[in-house]
């Protein structure tokens, strides 16, 4: 106690010399010497050494002048005054939420949008205080790839620490920062009469103000004949025009390419392919912000922008990425990544000028482009020909042969998911199942690799907001070159002699002669084609992408097209009255639950569910509802195996999706989550992570398994008749070898990748879809642990301690009352765990089900919540619930879901355990849902 007096003591004697003036005179002696300044007293002293500053280092001067900021290396924590200037330059400290993510460019970009004269500064580091510090700064080490939101999250052991931005090459203008951002409310100036935004107006008034008043300034009026467009549109400087030219945005982001020196790519024609994507592999994250600097070995071209436009013309026509105007399947490419760099080098290919691949039939483009599934597979989508032979068996097939049919290609349709017996009444469903697996959904996973390596530079972005730019770029269709566009491209510089000019005028007649005798397909000739293995000479017939290619080092003209970006709203949180009546019957429940989810339009989406069994006394206050999502759940044909199924019906009816907006709902809505998908599956949904390994357990499909038995304890002497056996399974899942001892290693995982993760793309896209309302997908990505608990099958059960605690008694003040309800109590917890433990089962009728038999089951804690509260975990926006005794009733005990609440009856006879269980299994079987029996 004495010192906290004596700490008091102190406070009251700083205060009283803080507000008297004193002189300070700085010693000149060393302070070893004991001088101190005449200001000096013990108060003094004794307030020092309790709170003195901390020995900062300063790095530098504050308030630079205007384009001459002065060198940075801060190696210690700003101090308070230099927080305040940092602060209104726009470099204060900033609380920033981001999504995860592995993409070094979407964290880069957030920040650029919290700083943005970061963006000029040439490169960033990222600092902290070490342990044991809270003044030094250190470097964060920068992982491959670049920093990312999910790095400094989960590996950098940065945690809830403050992150130090520090800028590498260029100074960054350290000036009072006066940049509106944004709209700001503004006013007229009274004697001016122009608008000054507020904050910046008393600066402005001030200026006015010391202009010379004589003679005096006009005010701005507006006249009585000036159009209302005028004054009630006013122009506003810095604005953009929204007609912004496309080319002009491709010459922005190169630009925006500003590391020095270039990219050296070298490689070998006759070896093109593996040569070009070995040195594409190579490239670090430096290397892809750089231009590139083409070198074909033996060959005596120097790159100024001709040999790369060839490299990826080359590319573009030899990768086997690409495949039928569409991407291949190959499980080695999507291991390796292959099709996201081809993503990469697309967009490095546009902003080098390169017309683009253009070899992506228009099905694939919108889904790249628009995220957009198709409504019907054209025609010229179906370039398999096995697949196409089948479709046309199946499309002609009669009654007395479509089982031969069937037979023939069943492999094929059980792969696209078509689950039927083939006849002539269905096939019609079979085609359409099949041209959706086989053109569109069983190349979602190389589309994604792609989309994902189009985002380098932002260049999905631009593609997606100058729509048609992006199609003529990618599509197969786009207009193809004519002779004319050619001979305007190549403008001739005639020379002043006439008689020059008369031999000139005549080489370009004949010039566009040449390309028109071209266009028309009259010019062959030998070739040897040189990036090709093969060497031998064959007749071709010239067309004018040879010789495009010939003259520009591409086969085709990149049309410069301006036109008007499209943007897209979004819909505002609708915040609606009245409630969404769902109308289900038990017996039939998932049919007409799906119909009336499907029937449901947005503005339903909108509201609070009132859910009604048809039949049933159940009036919803919530308990329904969760009911409700609880059957969906369990019972959906959506889910299978702790993950989705593959059901071409559900996918075209949007199933997946649908689930994917229930789940939101049904979160909203305060119920614990689906918890029936695997860590696999979550970790894509949440992060768009693509799994390293696929564990065991995923592995759920009984003929993969035993194929993967199989393969794996082959020997050398069997692994023949093995590989005849599961030769579907494995090109299937794009297994595309022999199969070996020596390779079965690399077809085992290929298969657990197919079969456990690649397959299942589709219905997960669109799950991912559905999770998108009411921006459910972002929250639960923000909050990735609880998102996990909510879908993660493996997330931690409820225990009988959970339940019991859960439930609340209210006992009542009589003694001889409450002695009767705390053995209730005792009895009703003896029943959790006895549950718990496996240890009781009854007969059941599944009502929910359209087989009605009796069948013995063994009651879980699941089975109890879900007739106390209406589902199998307790809910999430409902602490506790009450446990209450009626000691008057004569009526057996029931529940309420709503507001959750056990209600014992008959209380006398519930002090005999066997009668307390009786009571309870009468609740959960013989009133399944409702609980009143």
């Amino acid at each position: 106690m004495s010192q906290q007096i004596r700490a008091a003591q102190l406070l009251r004697e700083a205060a009283n010399l803080l507000q008297s003036p004193v002189t300070t005179v700085t010693s000149t002696v060393p302070p070893s010497t004991g001088t101190t300044s005449t200001s000096s007293t013990p108060a003094v002293q004794a307030i020092r050494s309790l709170f003195g500053p901390y020995n900062r280092r300063s790095y530098g001067r504050r308030g630079g002048r205007v384009g001459q900021p002065e060198k940075r290396r801060p190696e210690t924590v700003p101090n308070r005054e230099e927080k305040y200037g940092l602060y209104s330059m726009g470099f204060g400290e900033k609380r920033l939420t981001m999504v995860k993510s592995t993409n070094s460019s979407d964290f880069t970009t957030a920040l650029e949008n919290a700083f943005p004269k970061l963006k000029a500064c040439g490169g960033y580091e990222l600092l902290r205080t070490p342990p044991g510090s809270r003044i030094s700064l250190e470097v964060i080490p920068m992982p491959p790839g670049g920093f990312t939101s999910t790095y400094l999250a989960d590996e950098s052991c940065l945690q809830a620490a403050v992150c130090y931005l520090r800028p590498i090459q260029k100074d960054l203008d350290i000036t009072t920062c006066t940049e509106m951002d944004g709209d700001q409310p503004s006013e007229a100036c009274l004697e001016c009469g122009e608008n000054i935004p507020l904050p910046l107006l008393r600066d402005h008034v001030d200026g006015c103000n010391k202009l010379e008043m004589s003679p005096p300034r006009k005010r701005n009026r507006v006249q009585t004949q000036t159009p209302v467009c005028q004054f009630a549109c006013t122009k506003r400087d810095g604005l953009m025009d929204p007609q912004t030219d496309f080319e002009s945005a491709l010459n922005d982001r190169f630009d925006k390419m500003v590391l020095e020196g270039s990219w050296p790519i070298n490689v070998v024609r006759r070896h093109f392919n593996n040569t070009a994507m070995e040195e594409l592999s190579n490239g670090n994250i430096k290397d892809w912000g750089k231009k590139l600097n083409v070198k074909f070995i033996g060959e005596d071209g120097v790159d100024s922008g001709g040999l790369t436009r060839e490299f990826f013309s080359l590319l573009f026509e030899t990768s086997p990425v690409f495949e039928d105007n569409g991407f291949s399947y190959n499980a080695d490419l999507l291991e390796k990544k292959h099709y996201q760099l081809m993503g990469k080098a697309t967009s490095m290919a546009i902003l080098h000028g390169h017309p683009g691949p253009r070899n992506l039939n228009r099905t694939i483009v919108d889904f790249i482009l628009e995220n957009k599934e198709p409504e019907e597979i054209p025609e010229c989508c179906i370039q398999n020909a096995e697949v196409k032979a089948a479709i046309e068996e199946i499309s002609t097939a009669t009654k007395e042969t479509i089982g031969d049919v069937f037979e023939r290609h069943s492999h094929l349709l059980e792969a696209s998911g078509y689950k039927q017996l083939l006849s002539v009444s269905n096939r019609d469903r079979a085609i359409r199942t099949m041209k959706f697996y086989y053109c569109f959904y069983k190349y979602i996973p190389p589309m994604l690799q792609f989309i994902e390596g189009l985002k380098l530079h932002d260049m999905l972005l631009l593609l997606t907001k100058h729509g048609e730019n992006g199609r003529a770029l990618l599509c197969c269709d786009t207009k193809s070159t004519s002779m004319s566009d050619v001979l305007a491209f190549f403008v001739p510089k005639f020379s002043k002699s006439e008689h020059e000019k008369a031999d000139e005028e005549m080489i370009v007649y004949n010039f566009g002669k040449f390309l028109k005798k071209v266009e028309n397909g009259a010019i062959s000739t030998d070739w040897v084609k040189m990036n090709s293995s093969e060497e031998s000479l064959k007749e071709v017939t010239i067309n004018l992408g040879d010789v495009l290619q010939a003259l520009i080092g591409c086969s085709l003209m990149d049309p410069q097209t301006d036109f008007e970006s499209a943007l897209n709203d979004r819909f505002d949180k609708m915040v609606l009255e009245g409630s969404w009546p769902i109308n289900v019957v038990r017996r039939h429940f998932n049919n007409t639950a799906m119909e009336e989810l499907s029937n449901g339009n947005i503005k339903d989406w909108g509201k609070k569910l009132n859910v009604k069994f048809i039949g049933e006394d159940g009036v919803d206050s919530g308990g329904l509802t969760r009911e409700f999502f609880s059957l969906l759940f369990e019972t959906s044909p959506v889910f299978e195996d702790n993950g989705f199924s593959y059901n071409a019906d559900l996918l075209e009816k949007k199933h997946y999706q649908l689930m994917g907006k229930a789940t939101s709902m049904a979160i909203l809505h305060g119920h614990p989550g689906p918890r029936n998908l695997n860590r696999t599956i979550v970790d894509f949904i949440l992060e768009n992570k693509e799994p390293e390994e696929i564990p065991e357990c995923c592995i759920q499909n009984a003929e993969v398994k035993a194929a993967i038995e199989e393969i794996s304890t082959a020997t050398k002497e069997t692994i023949g008749d093995v590989f005849e056996r599961h030769s579907h399974l494995l090109e299937a899942s794009g297994y595309k070898q022999l199969l070996s001892v020596s390779n079965r290693d690399r077809a085992i995982r290929t298969m657990k990748f197919y079969y456990c993760f690649y397959k299942y793309i589709p219905p997960m896209l669109q799950f991912i879809e559905g999770l998108k309302l009411h921006d459910m997908l972002l929250l639960l990505t923000k909050h990735g642990e609880n998102g996990r608990a909510l879908l993660c099958c493996d997330t931690k059960s409820t225990s009988m301690s959970d339940v019991l605690a859960f439930f609340v008694p209210k006992f009542s003040k009589s003694e001889h009352e409450k002695a009767d309800e705390e053995m209730i109590v005792y009895n009703f917890g003896k029943f959790l765990k006895k549950v718990e433990n496996g240890a009781i089962s009854t007969d059941w009728v599944k009502m929910n089900s359209s087989e009605e038999s009796l069948k013995e089951v063994t009651i879980n804690l699941g089975d109890v919540l879900q007739a106390l509260i209406g589902c199998r975990s307790l809910p999430r926006n409902i602490k506790s619930g009450e446990m209450e005794f009626d000691h008057l009733s004569n009526q057996l005990s029931y529940v309420n879901t709503c507001a959750p609440s056990i209600i014992f009856t008959r209380t006398k006879e519930l002090v005999n355990y066997e009668k307390l269980e009786h009571h309870l299994i009468c609740i959960i079987v013989e009133a399944e849902g409702f609980g009143l029996a």
